[in-house]
């Protein structure tokens, strides 16, 4: 409440929202000056005198749009803190669907890998048998190649003048035995390393024949399949289950066409698909093993669908 001696009104002023001088508090502390200082609202009022009312009414409506300012600033501030929430919400949404599909990724190249060593493991497992199984066929000779060693030195050990010539003999011949059972030896040696390559080499194209025909289901009925040309000059028929037997009469299929086989025939070094149109049979793979016809499921069901390397990717209607 400040009161005028000019106009002899009291009005009501609200305090002014300005900090403190530094001056005007010592000189308050000190005791410097005891006069209270006129606030800009009182100074306003004895410059320009008026009313009682319309001086409260300036005062009130200044102080109504100090407040309302304030109330937008802090309503613009939320909202900014709720923009900037929402947007840090978002990314950590992408960040975390982009560690489930790595996630997912990772679990489908663990079981490819997984499989891949199973295969592998099996693999070793035969060669391991097969190789245990000759180093015990060559323990059992090289037994007995010292034991007739033993028998020759025991020979040669008597001291009997008569029998001198007929134990010469017998060494001679237990000499010769010996050297017969050690090529014996070297011939199974050199077999069980034929032997190891061509296991090795069935082992392989076993694995070609299967990536070649996408593993068919061998357990049920047959029944009518869909094979895909992949040979990029087409395909020429055979009369027979023999690579050579071509029928020149016939046109070739072309590439990317689909035939329709009611059988399959195990030739001699290829398997062949009997064609539903009965011009003859197809081969699946060729004499140096590259893929002609990869197999797409049977007739009216799902079919099967490749990657670019050949490998199946999986099935569509």
């Amino acid at each position: 409440v400040v009161s005028t001696q000019s106009t002899g009104l009291r009005l009501d002023v609200m305090a002014s929202t300005q900090p403190l001088s530094v001056s005007r508090w010592r000189s308050r502390r000190n005791g410097q000056s005891r006069t209270p200082q006129p606030s800009p609202a009182t100074q306003l009022t004895q410059t320009q005198p008026s009313s009682w009312s319309e001086a409260k009414l300036t005062t009130r409506a200044k102080t109504q749009t100090s407040g309302a300012d304030y109330t937008n600033l802090q309503h613009q501030r939320a909202i900014a803190e709720v923009e900037r929430l929402e947007m840090e919400l978002r990314e950590i949404t992408g960040r975390e669907e982009e560690l489930m599909f790595d996630n997912k990724r990772s679990h489908a190249e663990i079981q490819k890998l997984t499989e891949s060593l199973n295969q592998s493991q099996l693999v070793n497992l035969q060669l391991k048998f097969e190789h245990e199984r000759e180093g015990n066929l060559h323990t059992a000779e090289k037994w007995a190649a010292a034991a007739l060693e033993d028998e020759v030195m025991k020979l040669r050990q008597a001291h009997s003048p008569k029998k001198q010539a007929a134990k010469d003999k017998q060494i001679a011949e237990l000499k010769l035995t010996v050297e017969r059972l050690n090529r014996i030896c070297y011939e199974h040696e050199e077999a069980s390393i034929i032997l190891k390559k061509k296991f090795t080499e069935m082992c392989m194209e076993n694995a070609r024949l299967q990536a070649s025909t996408s593993a068919p289901d061998w357990s049920g009925e047959y029944g009518e399949r869909e094979y895909e040309v992949m040979a990029p000059e087409g395909l020429q028929y055979r009369a027979s289950a023999n690579l050579t037997d071509v029928s020149p009469e016939l046109e070739p299929v072309a590439q990317g066409e689909i035939v329709t086989s009611t059988a399959l025939l195990q030739g001699p070094r290829t398997i062949y698909v009997q064609c539903k149109s009965g011009k003859g049979l197809l081969p699946v793979v060729s004499a140096d093993g590259k893929e002609l016809l990869r197999h797409k499921g049977k007739v009216g069901g799902l079919r099967l669908e490749h990657n670019e390397d050949g490998t199946v990717k999986g099935m569509a209607n």
